[in-house]
Parts: structure tokens; C-alpha cells; sequence
């Protein structure tokens, strides 16, 4: 009897675990599809964002934005120049959907899956009807060809895109990505004729200004052509000096490319003389005579500026009494702006520039001093606390950390209500205790 008892207890005890182990085996089926789930929720999540933006961004938007081919990893390739359409490729199937081959194309490329985006884009283009369409698709086939060092197929799709092409925008965007590809290839003589004769273009500023940054690529891509290009232009201009065009080019190469200051500056000095109120050429020059420590022209240049800019009069002045402190002139400098700035009429904004200048000049005392002029004439309290920190700053300097901390103390006295003020007083403190090496002295 009692064995039939335990028997029967241990059968029980089986079938329990035996419940308990199909069970546990349940839950992590269930788990793991739950996991599959989350998954495929997350990927659908991402495909539907890419869906949400644009197939390809707008021909102006892609001007501004072109791709930079120009990438040591895409090198060239030996396959033969072909026709776009005769290029073995997948047949759409009976459930292709377009807008669900863009996204998923788009989402290929972002994840540099440019192979799988080639198909896709095959299969695009076999549905595609709308000529638009049709160009942006041609567009990101041209792109993933590149990205897939199949150079020649690249081209032959920019090839068929300025053949579709309907808008100087996408003119222009095909002949500036073709030239880099062509470039990437290494034929060099082919992308600078392509880029010599865009044909027509209109008279838009953006898609010649995109032409000739195309230009400044390939021959920056091709070793001593720059050099060449501005040698020729030197000759073009020696023999025509009113030839502007030459010059400006000319002008680019050496400021923008190459940044040889030495020779930019008599090329912009001679664009000036043929327009000789042009603001942005006057600019221009007066950053060159800074670059090259030429003070004086840079200070003339200033008061030819200011001639016609009297509306700038004040900001103007500033500089060019900072150009006096720049060249050794520290005096002449001061002199200059006590002269123009600092009146009696002067505003806060006025005594701001001066004590700039006494501060340029080593003078802090005296910057000090005109700081505390220009907080008496200033209304706004936040103006006023910004003042009287510039004050600490400069007594710091002076090592004068007693007058430096009263002040800011008087900051937080009188404006303990704005938070933000407060916060910058008691930043000021613990930096005046901090350069002491009293930082556990403080007490605020």
C-alpha cells in the first residue's frame, strides 16, 4: 500500500514538470516571435521614413548639394563605354511596386548597399512613365554605378540624363557629375571639354558659379593643371588687362584654391581699378592686405569704404584704429579712436569699441575707466552687469582680484533677483578665488 502511495506521488510529480517544461518551451517561442516582431516593426519603421522624403531633392536643390565623387575609394575600371539600356539587369516581377522600389533603393544607399541599389533602380526605371521620374531615377543609378567603381556606366548614365535633360538645372547637374566621374577615371581631357562648352545655360548666377567650381575640381584632380590654368591666364591677362573675366578667374585660383595671398593681391588691385566702388571687391582686398601685413593700403582702403558707407561709420572706425594697434601703431591707434568714438556724444556702444582698443594697446586701466563711463550712460540692467564683468575681467588680468571681487559682489547685490546674472557673478567669483589658489576660501 504504501508503495502503490509513492508511486503515485512520483507519477504526479512527472506529469507536473513535464506540464512545467512544455510550458517554458511555449514562452520562448513566444518570445522569440515577439523578438521577430519588434524586428520587422523597427526595419518597416525606417523604410517608412525613407518613403516620407523626397525620391531625389529638386534640380536647384541638387546644384547645391551635388556629391563630391572625388573619393580615393572609387577608382576607375576597365569596362568598355556602353549603352545604358542594352546593360544586363533584373526584370520587374508582377508585385513591384515604385515607390516601393525608390524607398527601399534609398534606403540601400544610405546603407552603402549601392549593389542592391542598382538593382532596384533597374527595376525602376522599367516602371517608371513620368520623364521626371525617370531623371532622378537615371540620377541615383548614375551615383550607385560610381559608388561601385563602374565609372563607364556611370557616365553612360549622365550621358542619357543630359540627353532627357529638359532645365538648365539638370544640364548643369549632369555635366558637373559626369565631369567627376570622367575625372575619377582618369580622362582628364574629356571632362575639361565637356565643362569648356556646357552649352546653354542661361544667364543664372548659381549654374555658372556651378560650372566653375566643376572647372577648380578636375583641375585640382589633375596634377600640375592648376598651375598650367593660371599661367595661361596670366598670359591672357598681359596681353588684354581689361579682360575681367580672365581676372577673376585668375583671382579665384589664387585666393579660394590656393590660398597665395601674394599673388591674389595684384590681381583684386586690378579688378578694383576697373570698378573701383565695388563693396565686395573692397572687402576682398582689405582681408589680402590683412593676410600680408600690407596695414596701410588696408587702412586706406577702410576710409575709401567708409565714403560710401556712412551708415557703418562707427564699426568702420574700430578697425581701422585696431589696424593702427596691428601694424605697431598702438598710439596712432588710440589717437584715432579717442578722435572718432569717444565724444561727447559717444554712445555706450561707441565707448565699447574705445575700451576695445585701450585694451588692444595694453592700456587696461584706461579701458577700465571708460568701461565705467559707458555703464553710467547705459539704461538696461543686463547691459550695466555685462559691462562691469568686462570691468573684472580686465582687473583680473591687472591681478587687482580685490576690486575685481567687490564688483562682482555688487553684481549680486543689486541684481540677485535675475537668475542668470547671478549665475555669471558667481561664476566670476569662483573664477577670481580659483587664479588665486584660494578656490576653498569662497564663500557665496
Amino acid at each position: 500500500m504504501k508503495q502503490y502511495k509513492l508511486l503515485t506521488v512520483v507519477c504526479f510529480l512527472l506529469i507536473v514538470l513535464s506540464f512545467i517544461a512544455i510550458r517554458m518551451n511555449w514562452r520562448v517561442v513566444e518570445l522569440e516571435e515577439q523578438l521577430d516582431m519588434l524586428n520587422l516593426k523597427q526595419e518597416t519603421k525606417e523604410r517608412k521614413s525613407t518613403v516620407k522624403e523626397k525620391v531625389l531633392s529638386s534640380p536647384s536643390e541638387q546644384i547645391s548639394t551635388i556629391t563630391n565623387l572625388f573619393q580615393p575609394v572609387l577608382q576607375p575600371t576597365n569596362k568598355y563605354h556602353r549603352v545604358l539600356l542594352d546593360l544586363p539587369h533584373p526584370k520587374p516581377q508582377a508585385n513591384s511596386s515604385l515607390t516601393n522600389l525608390l524607398s527601399d533603393a534609398r534606403f540601400a544607399m544610405k546603407r552603402k548597399a549601392y549593389d542592391k541599389a542598382k538593382d532596384l533602380l533597374w527595376l525602376a526605371l522599367q516602371l517608371e512613365s513620368d520623364p521626371e521620374g525617370k531623371q532622378q531615377i537615371r540620377a541615383l543609378l548614375a551615383e550607385s554605378m560610381a559608388a561601385t567603381q563602374d565609372l563607364d556606366g556611370a557616365v553612360t548614365a549622365y550621358e542619357e540624363y543630359l540627353e532627357a535633360a529638359t532645365s538648365d538645372q539638370e544640364r548643369v547637374l549632369g555635366l558637373t557629375q559626369m565631369a567627376a566621374v570622367l575625372s575619377l577615371a582618369k580622362r582628364f581631357d574629356e571632362a575639361e571639354a565637356l565643362l569648356a562648352n556646357p552649352g546653354l545655360i542661361g544667364d543664372d548666377p548659381a549654374m555658372r558659379q556651378a560650372i566653375l567650381h566643376a572647372k577648380l575640381r578636375l583641375w585640382q584632380a589633375r596634377p600640375g593643371r592648376l598651375d598650367q590654368v593660371a599661367a595661361e591666364l596670366e598670359a591672357k591677362v598681359a596681353a588684354n588687362p581689361p579682360d575681367r573675366e580672365s581676372l577673376e578667374l585668375l583671382g579665384t585660383i589664387y585666393l579660394k584654391v590656393q590660398r597665395n595671398y601674394d599673388k591674389a593681391k595684384p590681381v583684386y588691385e586690378k579688378l578694383l581699378s576697373q570698378e573701383t566702388d565695388n563693396a565686395g571687391l573692397q572687402n576682398t582686398l582689405i582681408g589680402i592686405y590683412r593676410e600680408t601685413r600690407d596695414y596701410a593700403k588696408a587702412r586706406d582702403l577702410y576710409e575709401r569704404y567708409l565714403v560710401s558707407h556712412p551708415k557703418e561709420a562707427d564699426g568702420i572706425r574700430f578697425q581701422i584704429a585696431a589696424l593702427y594697434i596691428q601694424s605697431g601703431q598702438g598710439d596712432e591707434g588710440v589717437a584715432y579712436a579717442e578722435k572718432y568714438l569717444n565724444g561727447a556724444e559717444a554712445t555706450v556702444e561707441q565707448k565699447e569699441q574705445v575700451a576695445r582698443i585701450y585694451e588692444f594697446s595694453g592700456r587696461l586701466d584706461d579701458a577700465v575707466k571708460t568701461l565705467r563711463e559707458a555703464e553710467t550712460v547705459a539704461q538696461d540692467t543686463a547691459k550695466k552687469a555685462e559691462l562691469r564683468l568686462r570691468q573684472s575681467d580686465l582687473l583680473i588680468r591687472q591681478k587687482k582680484y580685490g576690486d575685481a571681487e567687490a564688483l562682482a559682489r555688487r553684481i549680486l547685490f543689486e541684481n540677485g533677483s535675475d537668475k542668470e546674472i547671478k549665475v555669471r557673478a558667481n561664476q566670476e567669483l569662483i573664477r577670481i578665488y580659483q587664479v588665486q589658489g584660494k578656490l576653498g576660501e569662497l564663500k557665496l
